[in-house]
């Protein structure tokens, strides 16, 4: 642990001296969360856009290898540890085994019959439960009878599922919280209507990519159906919706989900985060130095095996969203209180 907190030390001094500095107009944003979660939003929506505009390619190539384990990290942390799921033995066997053989097919339908174990095995309304196995047994079908179609329109929609957990986390009281939902929409629609095609052409940034992860390659990873002008649209689009999916579970995720409505310590944020997670903590930031180690010698295959290694988590957001459909649709869907 004094690892940890030798990397959170300076991290805290940084950010006193910051918040010292820049007190007279910060401490609105300090004491109002929605107003700190607002801001926030908006700003990495804005950072998100500015990439998918000028550098979609290298936002698509580093994105995984950088964001992708501590986003998935968060994902475990927020939908299964901090809600108990993973003390049901029921769990494990209907829905981290099917989970675990994804992993290793790579098939769609091992997938969702995670998600349907998840329905089948959670506790709560009869009703809720048996709309719910509808649903879910139709989108088993669908996987099965249409594996790629399924799984590309699934690769796509994932990211907004994401964006729907977090702001259906806790109740939002102010209308202009919507501000954030408002520019994500707008963001999009800028994109798939060409936005992003004219600034990489006003830029020159169309040749940026790295080796073996261009617009051929990415158009061909994510809508192979579609015509080039249009695929290079929906690729920019994934790059945007992609980097505010990890934002989700890195940033805004963690803030909403914390009892204490201030922003708390880098060190107690990791020593919650050790409590939570144990020796998880310590193999995901191995993982991630290998992960960028491996980059920096073959991003395109580092790259792809992270992509392989963690073909489930999608599905893991859908199963807690079955769940939480039929267990607690009338609250809220924080999890424990004790988050940092």
């Amino acid at each position: 642990m004094w690892a940890y907190h030798a990397i959170a030390h300076p991290l805290d001094r940084l950010r006193a001296h910051a918040l010292k500095r820049a007190s007279p107009w910060i401490i609105p944003f300090v004491r109002n969360r929605d107003l700190r979660v607002t801001a926030s939003v908006c700003l990495l929506v804005l950072c998100a856009l500015l990439g998918s505009m000028t550098l979609p390619f290298w936002q698509l190539a580093l994105g995984p290898v950088v964001l992708g384990i501590p986003h998935v990290i968060g994902d475990i942390r927020y939908l299964v540890v901090q809600r108990g799921l993973h003390r049901r033995l029921g769990f494990w066997l209907a829905v981290v085994a099917p989970f675990a053989v994804s992993v290793w097919s790579q098939h769609p339908g091992w997938g969702m019959a995670g998600v349907l174990g998840a329905v089948v095995t959670t506790r709560g309304s009869l009703r809720r439960k048996l709309l719910a196995l509808t649903v879910v047994l139709g989108l088993v079908g669908l996987a099965m009878t249409w594996e790629r179609l399924f799984l590309y329109a699934f690769i796509h929609l994932h990211n907004v599922i994401g964006i729907a957990i977090w702001w259906c986390w806790r109740p939002r009281p102010h209308r202009w919280q919507a501000i954030s939902l408002g520019l994500i929409a707008l963001g999009s629609l800028l994109l798939l209507f060409g936005g992003g095609e004219f600034a990489v052409q006003w830029l020159g940034t169309s040749d940026w990519h790295a080796s073996g992860l261009g617009p051929k390659e990415f158009a061909a990873m994510l809508v192979p159906f579609s015509s080039s002008p249009l695929a290079i649209r929906f690729v920019m689009l994934f790059a945007f919706l992609q980097s505010i999916h990890y934002m989700v579970w890195i940033r805004f995720v963690p803030e909403d989900a914390r009892a204490q409505a201030t922003p708390r310590t880098f060190r107690r944020s990791l020593n919650r985060l050790r409590a939570d997670l144990g020796w998880l903590l310590d193999l995901a930031v191995i993982g991630l130095v290998v992960l960028i180690g491996w980059a920096m010698v073959d991003i395109e295959m580092a790259r792809h095996r992270y992509l392989q290694l963690i073909f489930f988590h999608g599905f893991l957001e859908l199963a807690v969203c079955a769940i939480l459909f039929v267990e607690y649709t009338p609250q809220c869907i924080r999890g424990s209180k004790r988050s940092s």
